[in-house]
């Protein structure tokens, strides 16, 4: 078996704030922490050790930090996911307002917390929630949309929803 090779503490600090925010980014220094359960004051040490090859920009007041290499999508249609209850993209994240209007807070289950249900994202923002039912020859996807969609969104959802089903190998029926 081959040997691991051993870090300093300074590299594996380097090594690890490096990767957290080239996957996650953009995130904030309160993200990483939680996310890591690592102290402020080594979040933000990790954070100077790789500031170069890292990117910021600071949305109402927070700092958002991210792989320097990381490009602006430009997105030229609708895209939609259907993502699993405690899917990273909710998870990973101690505060989910860039992601999730809290004014739908009601049209989740009696939790209020998107991070129990399944979610419909659509353009990187919490768009709804849905449930499937896999039947012998099928699997159901109940779409539950926080507002009613739009005729290149609903475009956008049948065409994750045809992914899910092919990933399942059955035939998808969508119902909202």
């Amino acid at each position: 078996m081959p040997s691991a090779k051993t870090l300093s503490r300074t590299e594996a600090l380097a090594k690890l704030t490096r990767r957290y925010f080239s996957s996650h980014g953009p995130a904030s220094e309160e993200d990483f922490v939680w996310w890591s359960g690592m102290t402020r004051a080594d979040v933000r040490s990790g954070i100077e050790i790789v500031r170069q090859q890292l990117g910021h920009e600071v949305i109402n007041g927070r700092t958002y930090w991210f792989a320097a290499s990381m490009t602006t999508a430009k997105v030229s249609r609708q895209a939609a996911y259907l993502l699993p209850n405690y899917d990273e993209y909710i998870v990973g994240y101690t505060d989910r307002s860039a992601i999730f209007d809290s004014s739908h807070v009601d049209k989740l289950d009696a939790r209020s917390n998107p991070l129990f249900q399944h979610t419909l994202v659509i353009n990187g923002q919490v768009a709804g929630t849905w449930k499937r039912t896999l039947k012998k020859d099928a699997v159901i996807i109940e779409l539950n949309p926080f507002a009613p969609l739009t005729k290149s969104e609903k475009q956008a959802v049948s065409a994750a929803a045809k992914k899910y089903g092919e990933f399942l190998e059955l035939p998808v029926a969508l119902s909202d």
